[in-house]
This record gives C-alpha cells, sequence and structure tokens, in this order.
C-alpha cells in the first residue's frame, strides 16, 4: 500500500511540474569565462559559449609570429576559468602539463605511464591546470616529484 501512495504521488508530482522546469540546460550558463595568454599578442579574457573548444578560442585571439600550434589539442573543451597558454615555438624544451601528450609528459623525470595517465585523466575531469603548482593535486605527484620537474613543465 505504501509503494502504492509512492508511486501516486511521484505521477502527480511529474503532472504538476513538467519536464521543462526540469531542464538542466535551462539554469546553467549559457557564458564561459576563458583566459589567454602565451604566444599571443595580447592576453586577454574572454567570454565564450559553454563548451566552446581550443579551436574556437584560437579563432578569436591574434596570434604571435612564434606561436605553436601543434601540440594544442583543438578539440578539447574548455571549463569556466580555464586559463589556455598558448606556446611559443621558443619554449619547446618545455613540457606542457595542458596539451602534452602521453608520450611528451613521460619524458620528465619520476614521470611514468602511470602518472602521465593520472595528468592527462585529471586534466580532461577538472579542466586545464590553473598554475604549475596545481600538478601535485594529481594522485601521486607530491611535492618531491613536482621539485624535480618544475623547471621542464609549463602551462
Amino acid at each position: 500500500m505504501k509503494h502504492l501512495v509512492a508511486v501516486f504521488l511521484l505521477l502527480a508530482v511529474f503532472y504538476f511540474f513538467p519536464y521543462s522546469y526540469l531542464d538542466i540546460a535551462k539554469t546553467s550558463d549559457p557564458l564561459i569565462t576563458v583566459a589567454v595568454q602565451g604566444a599571443v599578442e595580447e592576453d586577454t579574457i574572454l567570454e565564450v559559449e559553454n563548451y566552446s573548444t581550443v579551436d574556437d578560442i584560437l579563432k578569436l585571439v591574434e596570434l604571435s609570429d612564434d606561436a605553436d600550434l601543434s601540440s594544442l589539442n583543438r578539440l578539447a573543451v574548455l571549463k569556466d576559468g580555464d586559463v589556455l597558454v598558448i606556446p611559443s615555438i621558443y619554449k619547446n624544451n618545455k613540457v606542457s602539463i595542458n596539451t602534452g601528450t602521453l608520450e611528451e609528459l613521460m619524458t620528465l623525470e619520476n614521470i611514468g605511464e602511470k602518472k602521465a595517465l593520472k595528468i592527462i585523466e585529471y586534466r580532461e575531469t577538472y579542466g586545464l591546470f590553473q598554475s604549475l603548482e596545481d600538478l601535485m593535486n594529481v594522485p601521486g605527484i607530491k611535492e618531491k616529484t613536482f621539485e624535480k620537474i618544475k623547471d621542464n613543465i609549463c602551462l
């Protein structure tokens, strides 16, 4: 009997509150804020549509002559508050923790395949790293490892 009453109440709620009230897309902010730095003519903060990609941002900024887009994942979806650092050709000796591939991350001291995969998984889950120190939020990367690689990484 209790189950029947619960089902009736649930149906009544859906009857009086149509699905349109539960539309999550309508409640989320359609715009996000992204900072763009590095090999651009001018560092800038942009307000763009939610689910914008790196490629969408590249169309909105003026790149420097030394911009190196080869390591950027142009299909990466940005989140609110992300900082996109466009690498420079002259800084290729550092590995980007935001755009580095599995192989590139594995070239860092004490970063094997498992830790490199955790770095990639972390940035896909939480968005781009906002500072180099944020790398220590990745499980398995503590201060000792960070100190060994901090001079060889960039955003």
